[in-house]
């Protein structure tokens, strides 16, 4: 994203979103590595954060129910990701 914005870490955010989307649609789950980087993004990384912002009480409930809502999303991660 680019230029201005009114609240560049909700952009931030939802261009993980997507990012994850994204990857939902082409594999049919939201169970993300921790390595795995997409077209140069590291989605990997953003899961994991999304996961340490829900432990910490961190993520609003739109957030969350979106989270939650995609096919495999888990809020801990296996030891196989």
């Amino acid at each position: 994203m680019s230029g201005w914005t009114w609240d560049p870490f909700a952009d931030q955010r939802e261009e993980g979103f997507q990012h994850l989307l994204d990857y939902v649609e082409r594999y049919g789950h939201a169970r993300v590595a921790q390595s795995c980087v997409v077209n140069g993004y590291p989605l990997g990384t953003w899961v994991g954060t999304q996961r340490a912002f829900h432990t910490k009480g961190g993520l609003d409930a739109d957030r969350e129910r979106r989270l939650q809502e995609l096919p495999g999303w888990t809020w801990k991660a296996s030891s196989s990701e």
